[in-house]
């Protein structure tokens, strides 16, 4: 008897429109999921990231807080940002591409070679970033630190999104399978 009762609960608690727990597989299975509070997009992002929403002038922008470097130089942040093609500041995204992996000799900027990279429904333009910087920026004293970038660019129509993780270049490798995990699982909504 507490068997059939427990699935009749079970079958009305569905009924009424009861949250379900997710049977997510593959890459991110087990990790929350995350919309953006625009509606824009799902993805999968690392589990105890801090995540906030912003407007900017071409879009709007996620950014997370990942965990404090153990050298206590930089933490390592992820930004997505949403370049709406319509408005007249945006960059094209071939353009944009151009310009994240621009080389500059004085803060030793250097860039890989775009890769192309399954993402939800489509394909990312994937790249890697180094760069040196004085951290804090803007303040004295501050510290030379060598910061990695993984970057991905996604299309939507005339729209586009960039990914970017960051973080120093002693840990950059601990963040690179969290990196593609979110890019895999990322979700255009409509798209």
């Amino acid at each position: 008897m507490t068997r059939r009762w427990a699935v009749a609960a079970a079958v009305l608690w569905t009924a009424l429109g009861a949250p379900r727990p997710s049977r997510a597989s593959g890459p991110g299975a087990g990790e929350p999921a995350y919309s953006s509070g625009s509606g824009l997009f799902t993805c999968q992002v690392p589990p105890g990231w801090h995540a906030f929403e912003e407007t900017e002038p071409t879009g709007s922008a996620v950014h997370l807080l990942g965990p404090d470097d153990p050298a206590g130089v930089y933490r390592a942040g992820l930004d997505i940002h949403f370049v709406d093609g319509s408005l007249a500041r945006a960059q094209p995204m071939k353009a944009a591409i151009e310009f994240l992996r621009r080389q500059d000799k004085l803060a030793q900027r250097q860039s890989t070679q775009v890769k192309r990279v399954s993402s939800g429904r489509g394909l990312a333009r994937v790249f890697e970033v180094w760069e040196t910087l004085f951290l804090p920026p803007d303040l004295a004293p501050s510290v030379e630190a060598r910061v990695h970038h993984y970057v991905a660019v996604i299309e939507s129509g005339s729209d586009y999104f960039v990914i970017r993780l960051s973080s120093s270049e002693e840990v950059y490798l601990d963040f690179r399978d969290d990196f593609l995990r979110l890019v895999k699982t990322f979700r255009v909504k409509g798209g």
